[in-house]
């Protein structure tokens, strides 16, 4: 029997890269995605024309056909049900960004209700595997599920289903992609998704085995740039992937935007992130920083027993070379695009803003001035939190360095760029707020 996976998230890595996969693994997919979003035009577009092209840089364009995709109604997960009880499905993902992992989750939730009250589905397993940008997701995953769950008074019985038969798989993705486009008209358009040819996908394989999902494990290591790992090596790819990718992809990023407050005018402002690696103090300062990094990820694979030649020290220094190649010509990746993201990372902006929005939201809607205070506090929350941000950021990436350099596995001024990094992103994160206040002091939005 042919295999068949189920996609949540019709972005820019599930199409751009989990959806490529499948297809080359010969899985039968469906893609979900909510309605109600400002891409809906281009969903129903897409669901018209079941196919969508891959623009690989360099490369000839790759399309993609075949493409089913529901859109379903937030407030209607259980719609999805269905989907989960075709006994041929062995696989589901997540490529929903972060902050929107519960809306995930609820769907997941309505089909594991149906698939454990299915008699031809009951006792099957299945794997989720999430490709959110955090550490960890499968557990984060697992756990809003679960959350759920109790919230909602479902049958106790879920978790013990889960626990024996549901494979909550963490992994991480890495290409850089492009969100979805439609070229032309509505009528004879196609949809666009630019990608680098570069493509990987690490899946941590101990649920897997342990669920007994041989077949579905051997299908996906078979595909290029896909690998299963162990655990204890699954956490030394996470430390080079958010250490060496986006702490670079970051990195240039904020040194671009304080580059741009020097420059002062439009016409010389730096845009895009493969411009500011052209730039040469720049460019000298993320090569420094992504030496610390190399080194600290070699002294973290060392301290954690994994001895693969691709965590040494020299092949660390090439990965990096890769990486700033990857970067440098890569377009369009503008800087502003990268520190928002990064801004919606933490914990609290979406929850405080939407919080804010909802108390301004209470008063005349059709108020000129509110709908401007409305805007500005959503605005102001997310640039105040860009503190905390950072701090975070701090506290994953260059607290766990300084603990290696406490066990002596690395010389102490292994953090002196990554310390002055910190104190890059606070200045942006200090423009941010400074600028905002006085937008909404003077009553502008």
């Amino acid at each position: 029997m042919k295999l068949s996976h189920l996609h949540i998230g019709a972005g820019k890595i599930g199409l751009g890269l989990v959806c490529e996969v499948a297809r080359d693994a010969g899985f039968n997919t469906v893609i979900l995605n909510h309605k109600g979003t400002r891409k809906e035009p281009l969903y129903s577009f897409l669901k018209e024309k079941r196919q969508y092209t891959l623009k690989k840089i360099g490369h000839s364009q790759v399309l993609v056909d075949g493409v089913n995709l529901h859109l379903y109604s937030d407030s209607s997960p259980e719609e999805c049900a269905p989907f989960f009880t075709n006994p041929g499905l062995s696989l589901v993902t997540t490529a929903v960004k972060a902050p929107n992992l519960r809306d995930a989750a609820r769907v997941i939730m309505s089909g594991l209700l149906g698939r454990m009250d299915s008699i031809e589905t009951n006792e099957l397993p299945l794997a989720v595997i999430p490709c959110e940008n955090i550490e960890r997701p499968a557990s984060a995953l697992e756990k809003e599920v679960k959350s759920l769950a109790a919230e909602s008074g479902v049958r106790a019985d879920l978790s013990r289903f889960m626990d024996k038969y549901v494979a909550f798989a963490n992994s991480i993705v890495d290409r850089m992609c492009v969100e979805p486009v439609l070229v032309s008209g509505l009528d004879s358009g196609v949809i666009e998704v630019t990608v680098e040819p570069h493509r990987e996908w690490i899946i941590d394989g101990t649920s897997l085995r342990e669920k007994g999902l041989d077949r579905l494990q051997r299908i996906l290591a078979s595909i290029d740039g896909v690998r299963i790992v162990s655990s204890a090596e699954f956490d030394v790819h996470t430390k080079r992937k958010f250490w060496c990718f986006n702490g670079i992809d970051l990195c240039a990023a904020a040194y671009a935007y304080r580059a741009n407050r020097w420059l002062g005018t439009e016409q010389s402002r730096i845009v895009e992130l493969a411009d500011a690696l052209g730039v040469q103090r720049i460019a000298a300062t993320v090569h420094l920083i992504q030496e610390e990094f190399a080194q600290a990820v070699a002294a973290f694979a060392k301290k954690h027993g994994i001895g693969r030649r691709e965590f040494q020290i020299g092949q660390l220094r090439k990965f990096n070379e890769r990486v700033f190649e990857r970067m440098a010509g890569f377009r369009p990746n503008p800087i502003d695009r990268i520190l928002s993201d990064f801004i919606m990372m933490t914990d609290k902006a979406p929850a405080i803003a939407e919080r804010l929005v909802s108390m301004v939201g209470s008063a005349n809607q059709n108020d000129h001035v509110v709908r401007e205070t409305i805007e500005s506090l959503s605005n102001l929350t997310k640039a105040l939190e860009t503190s905390s941000l950072f701090r975070k950021l701090e506290q994953r990436l260059v607290a766990p360095i300084r603990q290696l350099i406490e066990a002596r596995l690395l010389p102490k001024n292994s953090v002196a760029y990554l310390s002055d990094l910190i104190e890059v992103m606070t200045e942006v994160s200090d423009t941010c707020r400074r600028a905002l206040v006085l937008r909404i002091g003077s009553g502008s939005s």
